[in-house]
């Protein structure tokens, strides 16, 4: 299902299907409003994860606007035309409503897109199985202390550098509540610089070997669109 048009569509697509299947005797109401309810829920989560690459995207690389008012005004056109409409309806799909685009993406996997097969992490093991998809979500569990944070954070690293895709700069955002900008951005370059973290905090430089691997980690990430938050 993709969330699509506006109206009170989505409302009576979910009324007509919750008729049909239990005249089918396939899901009882309950579970069935439960079920169209959660596609609703995730379609929207999908899209706004969309919408927040975009917007990535416009703020790495603004086009046809000239001052903060314009620019923000097309950063606020684009979520209410992908989020707002969006989230007011829904439309089914055919499969005959869906074969030209399917060609398109046929065509798109074949070329490598990444917008289309993903892309990579720069963790060689990580991407024989895993690519990052424009519009899903993706989970990192572990126990606390075990890395997440340094492990996302590189990650991000990876994406806006262009190490993990060939050169090519994907702009992220890195949004924590847990530690401050800065603290993520002294452990990104300590690990790309090979220096000890708390060496680096504690401006324990000792050889000009280090220092020119530093003065290279920080303009390396100082090109890369990698936002914090």
């Amino acid at each position: 299902l993709e969330r699509t048009g506006a109206g009170d569509t989505w409302d009576l697509f979910r009324a007509d299907m919750v008729g049909w299947l239990e005249d089918s005797m396939i899901l009882g109401s309950k579970g069935l409003n439960d079920a169209t309810r959660r596609i609703e829920f995730v379609s929207s989560r999908r899209q706004m994860i969309r919408t927040a690459t975009t917007l990535a995207a416009m703020a790495w690389e603004p086009k046809d606007a000239h001052d903060s008012a314009s620019f923000v005004s097309q950063a606020m056109q684009v979520f209410n035309d992908q989020v707002i409409q969006r989230a007011s309806a829904g439309v089914l799909h055919t499969p005959a409503t869906l074969r030209a685009d399917y060609y398109e993406r046929l065509d798109a996997r074949s070329k490598s897109d990444p917008e289309v097969i993903g892309y990579l992490t720069g963790y060689q093991d990580l991407d024989k199985v895993v690519r990052l998809v424009p519009g899903e979500l993706n989970y990192v569990l572990a126990s606390p202390g075990a890395g997440k944070t340094s492990f996302l954070a590189n990650l991000a690293d990876n994406l806006a550098s262009g190490r993990a895709n060939n050169g090519r700069r994907v702009p992220t955002l890195f949004a924590t509540a847990e530690m401050s900008a800065h603290l993520i951005k002294d452990r990104l370059v300590a690990y790309e610089a090979k220096i000890d973290s708390d060496r680096l905090m504690h401006g324990d430089i000792s050889t000009l070997e280090e220092l020119k691997r530093l003065e290279d980690a920080i303009k390396n990430q100082s090109e890369g669109p990698l936002y914090f938050y």
